[in-house]
């Protein structure tokens, strides 16, 4: 199905470059992308059709939890197979014969088979998906604030329309409608990327009781995930070209920011994220009658505002100042400053599901005593809107 996916993408793209033709009165390159249409139509029909009779019987219909050929992944079933296999070192690559997880590959084919299963793992039973959810709650999550879509696809597109600038024009009655506003669309490419972790777990903890084993687990991939996403996220944001809010009047620079620097429809749902260093030098910072600008939320107490925009702040160490260190200039740190609103700014593509195997041969997990559990997680993030956030910085001169 992979392959499906990929050729009706190629498929897209042709049939716009025939359309492009067509537009253009040419129509030896219209036919001749025509019959490359044509020749992609007769794979993709070959390829459904192989996959539809591959499927013919939905699976393996006999194993408890699957009804119809789909797969429940709520089931107590699902959920006994999924830890039955992790804490006997049961992957994709070796259980194919142990009918005890065989629940576990009829879901691995419900998602593709081809790359879900192929080299991460088993997907995860929907009760340990949400409590992962639960502790990610817990943390600063960046993907909170901007776009997630869900694929099923590991590489796509999507289409993005520039911010129209005219409204309707007037007409005369039975009068040609003008084309003076037309959209200008820009693709916007993915390509899903395979990010990797390992977890120790001892067999003390593989022996005590599936649900402590959980709890351990989602804590450990709550954790891993959120900084593995902020990290891809905060890639794109340092994409953006930083400036300095002027030293002594940052209060005035930033209130700018959002007046002017940002579209006010984007201003008005901006939120401002910055580290602990730049969170504790807003915090100092006060208007003429002494009062602090940053203010938690007057109806809730949480989170922290700035002129009603939420403050979102994460630890130096995840968001790093930036420290000039060059011979001739003034030493300090640049405190970093993103504003605006991150959805409009930028979508995470996120794959189906994590994918969970384990192993208690490999890597130290012999030598230990132990099991070793690895997750795979496949994502990427893309800029969509370049003007829907602005990157500032607050230098502050290191101490003589």
């Amino acid at each position: 199905m992979k392959k499906v996916y990929e050729l009706k993408n190629e498929r897209a793209e042709i049939l716009d470059a025939a359309e492009n033709a067509l537009n253009q009165g040419d129509m030896e390159a219209y036919n001749a992308k025509m019959k490359e249409v044509e020749n992609l139509n007769a794979q993709i029909q070959a390829l459904e059709a192989l996959d539809a009779e591959q499927n013919r019987f939905g699976g393996i219909t006999h194993i408890p939890g699957v009804t119809g050929g789909t797969v429940n992944r709520d089931d107590k079933e699902y959920k006994d197979a999924f830890f039955y296999a992790i804490t006997n070192g049961i992957t994709p690559k070796n259980g194919k014969d142990n009918e005890r997880v065989a629940i576990l590959y009829n879901a691995l084919t419900e998602s593709g088979g081809t790359p879900a299963g192929a080299d991460g793992g088993f997907l995860v039973p929907i009760s340990f998906n949400n409590m992962i959810i639960e502790c990610r709650r817990q943390l600063v999550a960046l993907s909170d604030f901007v776009t997630v879509e869900t694929v099923t696809t590991p590489t796509g597109w999507r289409a993005i329309d520039a911010k129209p600038t005219a409204g309707f024009t007037k007409v005369d009655e039975m009068g040609e409608i003008p084309k003076d506003d037309q959209p200008k669309f820009t693709k916007v490419t993915y390509s899903l990327e395979k990010y990797g972790l390992i977890v120790p777990v001892s067999s003390e903890l593989l022996t005590d009781n599936t649900a402590g084993l959980e709890a351990y687990l989602a804590r450990w991939f709550a954790r891993k995930g959120i900084i593995t996403e902020n990290k891809l996220i905060l890639s794109r944001l340092d994409t953006l070209v930083a400036k300095s809010l002027t030293v002594g009047k940052e209060v005035k620079a930033l209130t700018s920011v959002l007046n002017k620097d940002l579209d006010p429809a984007i201003s008005h749902t901006a939120v401002i994220l910055t580290n602990q260093s730049g969170f504790d030098y807003l915090c100092g910072l006060e208007d003429t009658t002494g009062r602090t600008l940053i203010q938690p939320d007057p109806v809730t107490g949480q989170p922290m505002i700035f002129r009603s925009h939420r403050v979102t702040v994460l630890s130096d160490a995840e968001l790093p100042n930036r420290k000039v260190t060059t011979a001739g200039a003034t030493k300090g740190d640049y405190y970093p400053l993103y504003v605006g609103d991150f959805k409009l700014f930028m979508t995470l593509f996120m794959g189906k599901s994590l994918e969970v195997a384990s192993t208690n041969i490999g890597g130290n997990a012999w030598s230990t005593d132990s099991v070793e559990v690895r997750g795979i997680m496949r994502m990427d993030a893309q800029k969509m809107d370049g003007e829907a956030a602005v990157k500032r910085e607050i230098f502050v001169a290191a101490a003589a």
